[in-house]
């Protein structure tokens, strides 16, 4: 993509929709005003300032995944996982960033919760993905053991078609539980037709209450959370499991009275579960420096991903790792 080109192209394109939307010529008689506006709108800076370019460098390079599982850190089994073995989502030989080699070290090894601030596309997903893959490795227990929190179903809904292509062709069960998850089975199957669904996917609540098939991996959004612990019907999510990990994405975006909200609600879950302090291992994921706990700040026991945590037990992992 050519920045001066595109820039160029879209100020053209914004002269030419004013011109025709204020078109002072339409009768013929202000040919001279049109022009005049023409030029006006095309001299430098009137409409569209830059093209600015933005350098970002580098995040600093850590070990790989397949030095992790000589250090010890991960199960050499996950390597043995298909998607690993196409490379997916991290090739077992390429350098991990430092905050994910970090990342993984602490909720693997050192059983830590941790906050993960970093830029897009700075692979935050694999730094929560990847322990939890390895402890259902460890320990295949049915019933729910990582809870993934978005604040919206289409998040939701990107992570599920992600777990679908990683976890094709394993036992380990995952699946949504959203307002867009189904009753019935059947129904979910007609809905479903034409997506290629596999078998160790939840796709109906039917599964869930009377089929006892239980996601290891559980995907929603805070609303829903909140329905699952008032409905009794759902009780069987709460009263199976391990429940080991709980992961909030997007956390820069639970600010004020919704994050308040959020965090009595995890403390709500935790009591349910009846977890305490370092039970359950948390991974909280924001953009850049809008996390609660942004640099230059200590971490909070007021941030939504610590209720009921040790902050003393809880890692940040920030985007200052670039050079």
């Amino acid at each position: 993509m050519n920045p001066i080109e595109v820039t160029r192209s879209l100020r053209n394109s914004i002269v030419n929709y004013l011109l025709t939307t204020f078109d002072v010529n339409r009768d013929g008689t202000q040919a001279k005003l049109h022009d005049d506006l023409r030029l006006a709108f095309k001299s430098h800076d009137s409409l569209v300032k830059g093209p600015f370019l933005e350098l970002t460098p580098p995040y600093v390079k850590g070990c790989s995944l397949r030095a992790l599982v000589e250090d010890g850190v991960v199960e050499p089994q996950l390597l043995d996982l298909d998607c690993f073995r196409r490379g997916r989502p991290i090739p077992p030989d390429v350098p991990l960033y430092a905050h994910q080699e970090a990342a993984i070290r602490k909720l693997s090894a050192e059983h830590r919760s941790i906050v993960v601030s970093s830029g897009t596309g700075s692979g935050k997903t694999e730094t929560f993905l990847i322990p939890i893959l390895n402890d259902l490795l460890i320990d295949s227990t049915p019933g729910v053991r990582a809870l993934l929190i978005y604040p919206l179903n289409a998040l939701v809904n990107d992570q599920l078609d992600r777990l679908r292509d990683l976890l094709r062709g394993t036992e380990i069960t995952f699946g949504r539980y959203t307002s867009e998850l189904e009753n019935k089975t059947s129904d979910a199957v007609k809905r479903l037709r034409g997506i290629d669904i596999p078998e160790n996917e939840v796709i109906s609540r039917e599964q869930i209450r009377r089929e006892n098939k239980i996601p290891q991996i559980l995907i929603t959004n805070y609303a829903m959370l909140e329905y699952l612990l008032l409905r009794p019907e759902d009780s069987v999510l709460f009263n199976s499991g391990a429940w080991r990990f709980i992961v909030l994405d997007e956390a820069h975006t639970y600010t004020g009275a919704k994050g308040i909200e959020v965090s009595m609600l995890l403390r709500r879950l935790k009591l349910r579960l009846g977890k305490h302090p370092g039970d359950i291992r948390c991974g909280v994921e924001a953009r850049g420096k809008t996390c609660p706990t942004a640099a230059g700040s200590r971490p909070r026991s007021r941030w939504p991903g610590s209720a009921g945590s040790s902050c003393r037990r809880t890692r940040r992992l920030s985007r200052s790792g670039r050079r």
